[in-house]
């Protein structure tokens, strides 16, 4: 049904996102020097629970807040890859 979605609030798409799971590799590629600027970073965006669950990979990061964590490590200049530990696809709802 054409319009549908700017007229619902409830509205969900059937389009899948793909999530990201943990980002302990990222974190283990950089310098020592570097990894507690960006563990704080991190804490600073998430929280400390949701960032130690996140980094694990026993929360989900949406892709909005998988832009949020490459942000923090390009920002430190890393030059390293940026892939997550592992990724998950599903539903956005």
């Amino acid at each position: 049904i054409k319009g549908i979605k700017e007229k619902c609030d409830y509205f969900c798409s059937n389009e899948k996102v793909r999530y990201a799971k943990g980002f302990m590799n990222m974190l283990n590629s950089l310098p020592y020097n570097k990894r507690g600027i960006a563990i704080a970073n991190l804490i600073a965006g998430f929280g400390q629970r949701t960032y130690y669950r996140a980094r694990k990979g026993e929360r989900l990061l949406l892709p909005e807040e998988q832009q949020s964590v490459l942000n923090v490590f390009r920002h430190l200049d890393a030059g390293m890859a940026t892939e997550f530990d592992s990724y998950a696809e599903g539903y956005l709802w």
